[in-house]
């Protein structure tokens, strides 16, 4: 990292622990991606410290995933008993 990318870094997790910007704008703020970003966090011994909107937000992604996780599976169902009666 060069001298701008750690000032931009440090002044991310400044404010991240400080509670004055979420996770999201901590990482725009690093120029990392999110999950980058957290990793880096945990490499330093920093502990998460999520919003009530951030985590409402993962539920929801989570949320979502299992849904389609769900019609996947639906759907290849579907697909191995249309094959079973084409047979």
């Amino acid at each position: 990292m060069n001298s701008y990318q750690e000032n931009k870094y440090r002044k991310a997790i400044k404010n991240y622990t400080e509670g004055s910007v979420s996770l999201g704008k901590a990482s725009e703020i690093a120029g990392l991606p999110k999950r980058l970003f957290l990793y880096k966090l945990k490499e330093i011994g920093i502990s998460l410290n999520l919003s009530e909107r951030d985590f409402m937000k993962g539920m929801d992604t989570l949320t979502k995933a299992r849904k389609i996780e769900e019609l996947v599976a639906q759907r290849n169902s579907f697909n191995l008993i249309r094959r079973r009666l084409r047979a």
